[in-house]
């Protein structure tokens, strides 16, 4: 990454979550946060650097527990920003799913630090709870247009 200073700062070890923002643990048992804790990576990026690229693939989910980043897209000779995300909001999870590209450039607006979810980890332990969600959601749905 151009003029950028990352490095991993060590694995969470302990069972806290971030604690404030938007991302809640009660969706999660004890024991899928452990492991999550136990096996993500937490990582800083600096002002300026790219974190991740539109049209390319996520290969990790990442949540903003410091800082914010600024999505944008670029199209047509220009930069349209579309969200600025802070502690508690996540991002690269769409491209886990279908192994779409990314639709957005994912730039650190000032230092950052994310937990980083690797593709693996997410398949664990996330896509079972996603996937009952969405199962959840479906029969919402069939219940909502009977009446």
């Amino acid at each position: 990454m151009k003029g950028s200073d990352r490095r991993n700062t060590a694995s969470m070890k302990s069972t806290e979550g971030p604690g404030t923002g938007r991302f809640r643990a009660g969706l999660f048992d004890l024991g899928c946060v452990k492991r999550i804790s136990e096996n993500a990576e937490m990582t800083r990026y600096y002002e300026g650097e790219i974190i991740q690229r539109q049209n390319e693939i996520s290969h990790s989910f990442y949540v903003v527990l410091k800082g914010q980043v600024r999505c944008y897209s670029h199209s047509n000779g220009s930069y349209v920003q579309i969200a600025v995300l802070k502690c508690g909001d996540f991002f690269g999870g769409k491209g886990l799913f279908d192994n779409s590209p990314n639709v957005t450039t994912i730039e650190a607006e000032d230092e950052v630090q994310c937990l980083i979810i690797s593709r693996e980890l997410f398949d664990k332990e996330l896509r079972p709870i996603i996937n009952q969600l969405q199962q959840a959601n479906h029969l919402y749905d069939l219940f909502k247009n009977q009446f």
